[in-house]
């Protein structure tokens, strides 16, 4: 009697030991199927992700040949002309302007027409006699450049013009006169009788930045068979003053050439 009950519980407690090895594995293996359950969904997150970046590369390259086909289409011109500061004046005139500006045509218009976006820096404003400016040149009304309203809102203004030559080997001193093909008197942008080049004036805000869009300017080319308007390989100038439009300057602070 006592052996067989001896055998009894061992056989219980073999009974137990097993239970607890399938609990076991049992836990074992849903913490494996749940590490790779969350596995597999970090990995869902990068396809999908991946999936989003090449559809978002497959609109931006639709877009670009859109635009591409678009300039094609209107045969669309364009030209930059990165400006710098004229350092053959005296130090204290100087400004150290840099930036940009956009030139843009559509060279199927019947009137040859520039579009112009203007992004600059670096201007001495008001009338700080510490900074050698000693005119004010700061103006209060609504001028207007071919058709568009520029509200000056106290912006400082300074005349730009395309001048004939591109040589800068002396920067603006050695890049000869306004651009003038037909001989004309100096003028506002919109006059009929006026320099081509004579560009209006630009205006910079109480921080030094020019940010101007979609100035137009009639007759202007970038289309080289358009001999008598064509501006590439011209210079852009910027004056320290303002343009009168009537009156014209002949000293010039910042510039640089129209590169195709």
């Amino acid at each position: 009697m006592i052996t067989a009950t001896a055998m009894t519980i061992d056989s219980t407690f073999s009974d137990d030991q097993q239970n607890n090895d399938e609990s076991n594995n049992t836990e074992s293996i849903l913490k494996k199927l749940l590490t790779n359950l969350s596995t597999l969904n970090n990995r869902l997150i990068r396809i999908e992700k991946i999936v989003n970046d090449l559809q978002q590369c497959h609109r931006n390259d639709q877009q670009h040949h859109q635009e591409i086909s678009s300039m094609m289409n209107n045969q669309t011109l364009m030209a930059n002309c990165h400006m710098r500061p004229n350092r053959h004046i005296a130090l204290l005139n100087q400004q150290d302007i840099n930036g940009e500006i956009q030139l843009k045509q559509i060279s199927t218009n019947p009137i040859p027409i520039i579009s112009m976006k203007i992004r600059l820096q670096g201007f001495k404003v008001g009338c700080d006699p510490n900074l050698n400016i000693t005119d004010c040149n700061t103006e209060t009304t609504t001028t207007e450049t071919l058709n568009n309203n520029e509200s000056t809102n106290e912006r400082t203004a300074f005349g730009m013009h395309i001048h004939e030559g591109s040589d800068l080997s002396y920067d603006c001193q050695s890049v000869g006169n306004h651009y003038n093909p037909f001989n004309m008197t100096h003028g506002a942008p919109n006059d009929t009788n006026r320099h081509l080049g004579d560009l209006g004036n630009i205006y910079a805000d109480q921080n030094g930045f020019v940010h101007m869009d979609n100035l137009q300017f009639y007759d202007l080319s970038l289309d080289q068979h358009d001999s008598d308007h064509y501006i590439v390989n011209r210079t852009i100038v910027v004056c320290e003053v303002f343009h009168f439009l009537k009156k014209k300057f002949n000293f010039m602070n910042f510039f640089n050439q129209i590169d195709p």
